[in-house]
């Protein structure tokens, strides 16, 4: 075949057009050096936006981000909000303050030279009050600040440490913990609840953050839908065996609720086994627990929690 029927095929044909599209400033690739060297006229999704618009447009603008991600914005703005103070400075940085570079690194030489934080914590807070400070409808103020990578490479050299998985909580803590309630605190609700808990995440090596809200009221306050309910814990026979069945719902890894078996309508239930006439056991410990709820509680059919409703 001719050299020149191959390098004009349509595949050659078809690679060029691709190309030349992205060379002319289409979604695939990023804009080149000349145009990303253009000037535009600003302008911002807040301005011009109708008064009566304004908290609808927060409320949409805040659920970009998790609860996780709000609580490092709140924890970058408090300590921002403490070299301001220290500074005299306002802490919203007008659109295009020319000292905001300077404020900035001083946030940032705080956190390195009177903290100790890590690169880690130091960088996650420098997003947290960016965000913030967009939250308060000004522009970014790192975007056109020059040498600040070279600065946070280098504040990266001086605080920069490697990553610790969580500590497990040893064995025998557990233990005591049981035997204290064991012997002091049979009648206490609380206490009961505690140890009961504890045992379902050690034996299905789930974390508090999933199924328990962090707070009373506020973002991360218990919701029905994501947190555990009592309905949510039942004790069955299978197979002549007693077990503890658990629902998951909202987790770590799944906070939607995505997941194949959280979306069907009888939920995701978690067999635990049993450790029969133990003070490891889960049977007994949901016992003391119900007999102190002292009422009655919906119970799940056997289907349900197996999955087969």
């Amino acid at each position: 075949m001719p050299v020149a029927a191959v390098r004009g095929g349509w595949s050659t044909r078809l690679v060029l057009l691709i190309f030349g599209l992205c060379v002319v400033g289409g979604d695939c690739m990023p804009l080149s050096a000349q145009q990303a060297s253009l000037s535009y006229s600003r302008a911002s999704i807040y301005d011009g936006l109708p008064g009566s618009l304004t908290d609808v447009m927060h409320e949409v603008m805040d659920n970009r981000l998790s609860s996780s991600s709000w609580r490092t914005v709140s924890a970058g703005v408090a300590i921002w909000g403490t070299v301001c103070a220290a500074y005299g400075w306002e802490r919203v940085l007008r659109t295009d303050d020319p000292l905001r570079g300077g404020k900035l690194a001083a946030f940032v030489l705080h956190m390195t030279t009177k903290t100790t934080l890590v690169y880690g914590s130091i960088e996650n807070y420098v997003w947290g009050v960016r965000v913030w400070m967009q939250s308060q409808m000004v522009v970014d103020p790192l975007m056109g600040v020059l040498f600040w990578p070279s600065f946070m490479q280098a504040i990266k050299v001086l605080t920069w440490v490697p990553g610790e998985p969580r500590r497990a909580v040893p064995h025998a803590v557990v233990e005591a913990i049981i035997d204290m309630v064991e012997a002091r605190y049979l009648h206490d609700f609380f206490a009961v609840q505690m140890v009961f808990l504890i045992l379902v995440l050690y034996y299905s090596f789930s974390r508090t953050e999933c199924p328990c809200p962090k707070s009373y009221t506020g973002r991360e306050c218990y919701d029905k839908d994501v947190h555990w309910n009592v309905c949510d814990f039942d004790i069955r026979i299978v197979a002549g065996v007693r077990a503890l069945f658990v629902r998951f719902r909202s987790i770590k890894q799944d906070p939607r609720q995505e997941r194949p078996a959280a979306r069907q309508s009888t939920g995701d239930w978690a067999c635990l086994g049993d450790v029969p006439d133990s003070k490891w056991s889960l049977v007994r410990w949901y016992s003391r627990l119900q007999q102190l709820h002292g009422v009655a509680r919906e119970r799940p059919s056997l289907a349900d929690v197996l999955g087969q409703g």
